[in-house]
């Protein structure tokens, strides 16, 4: 199965990151 939408969270650095269309975004908040 493929996950569409959501998030993965960083358990170290506890930051999410949204997951939209099936493509994660890993880039930094501020960019």
């Amino acid at each position: 199965d493929e996950i569409i939408e959501g998030e993965l969270i960083c358990k170290k650095c506890n930051v999410s990151y949204e997951i939209k269309d099936g493509i994660p975004n890993l880039l930094p908040k501020n960019l």
